[in-house]
């Protein structure tokens, strides 16, 4: 800039350095309204994941006015009572049988449970309310769940249950089925969604177990207690996917190469931002061609079980190249319904391979989490093949068989 211009800076010269620091002062709203000594706030609050039940003995005491009002109209009611007995007693008097308490309200105070026996009431002042303690049995909709296995059942319960304190039970719940009838679906669905159709054949007795943890965790505090859980099948809509023996390692070589699993596939993809860092797969590592080897491992079970294999004798050489590092030779060999995985290229006296495949790790990683065929591999030159073409068609066909069955 010019030497004679009044706005002459020095922000090119190399001792000029920027100054950060922020022309503001954060500090407490007393300190910018000018007062001496500023103070600091702390909440109030309790921010915790405890759940919080409110107790009655925890409540402010009442206020001293409204117990001496209290007791004055007490005390004319029971001088009624006296003056009227051979009239009042057949409305005041309550009889509590055996298994049941009465809880008494007495201008909204609630007073001692009491009962069984005979029980004081007075019509105008009190309002009160009988709890019954025998168990009792409490049937559940029935409604549709969602397995984890995909199966959709339409499932209810039974429920045992019973009341195990009174003032809790009175003072904390209302609609006592209905509330514990949709938390009782909420937690099977919840249950269910985290086990297959078959466990509710074989592994009935410990849902129930769990089902009525989960409820005892919620409703102890309701007063209320669950002994005993029934799961009751009503229909099945729907049933479980056949399962794919190699679901579980190709999930896991999927989450290792950076595909996303079945359950991202069912979200909505967001759009990548502009200018945004995206991930992506590097050349595989020991630890990912160890989980290559045993995903090969447990396609070539797989194949052994099916009857393209019985009785046949075949061994086929992958040869699994990872960019510029040295790639790994893996044998697989058939031999009348067993099968043996070899690692490396030499064989000793087994025979010689009937098929080699030359491929990267990238295009093995491709067909086996069902991304492309082997065929689409094939045509785009990305796999070299030597050797007897019907044995290779045969092992080409139990991978699609595998990856879209």
């Amino acid at each position: 800039m010019n030497d004679f211009s009044p706005y002459r800076d020095n922000y090119d010269t190399p001792d000029f350095v920027f100054d950060y620091t922020s022309a503001f002062d954060y500090s407490s709203i007393h300190h910018m309204t000018a007062l001496k000594k500023p103070e600091k706030y702390k909440t109030i609050f309790n921010y915790n994941k405890r759940q919080v039940v409110v107790d009655l003995s925890d409540c402010e005491p009442e206020p001293w006015q409204s117990t001496i009002i209290r007791t004055i109209v007490t005390f004319f009611c029971y001088l009624f009572l006296v003056f009227t007995f051979p009239v009042t007693c057949w409305v005041c008097i309550k009889r509590v049988p055996s298994l049941e308490r009465i809880a008494v309200f007495r201008l909204g105070k609630l007073q001692p449970v009491q009962g069984p026996g005979l029980v004081l009431v007075f019509p105008v002042i009190d309002s009160y309310m009988k709890v019954d303690l025998k168990p009792k049995v409490f049937e559940v909709p029935a409604r549709e769940v969602l397995t984890g296995d995909g199966a959709i059942i339409e499932v209810g319960a039974e429920l045992h249950w019973q009341v195990v304190h009174s003032v809790r039970y009175v003072t904390r719940v209302k609609e006592v089925d209905a509330t514990v009838g949709a938390l009782c679906q909420q937690c099977l669905a919840s249950l269910l969604g985290c086990s297959d159709q078959d466990d509710l054949d074989r592994r009935r007795e410990a849902i129930e177990a769990t089902l009525l943890t989960k409820l005892n965790e919620t409703i102890l505090p309701w007063g209320l207690e669950v002994i005993k859980v029934t799961l009751k099948v009503a229909r099945v809509v729907k049933t479980a996917e056949p399962s794919n023996p190699l679901t579980p390692v190709m999930s896991a070589i999927k989450s290792a190469l950076g595909f996303p699993s079945e359950h991202a596939k069912t979200q909505a993809s967001m759009p990548p931002r502009p200018g945004g860092l995206h991930a992506v797969p590097a050349c595989p590592s020991e630890p990912q061609f160890e989980q290559l080897v045993q995903v090969l491992h447990q396609l070539a079970l797989f194949a052994a079980q099916q009857d393209e294999f019985q009785g046949v004798c075949a061994t086929y050489a992958l040869q699994i190249l990872a960019g510029t590092k040295d790639g790994i030779t893996v044998h697989v060999c058939f031999d009348q319904g067993s099968v043996e995985l070899v690692r490396g290229s030499d064989l000793g006296n087994r025979r010689k391979a009937d098929v080699t495949l030359r491929l990267s790790a990238d295009d093995l990683t491709l067909i086996l989490c069902g991304k492309e065929s082997p065929m689409q591999v094939y045509m785009g030159g990305r796999i070299q093949v030597q050797g007897d073409w019907s044995c290779l068609r045969r092992f080409m066909g139990v991978i699609d068989k595998c990856t879209t069955g």
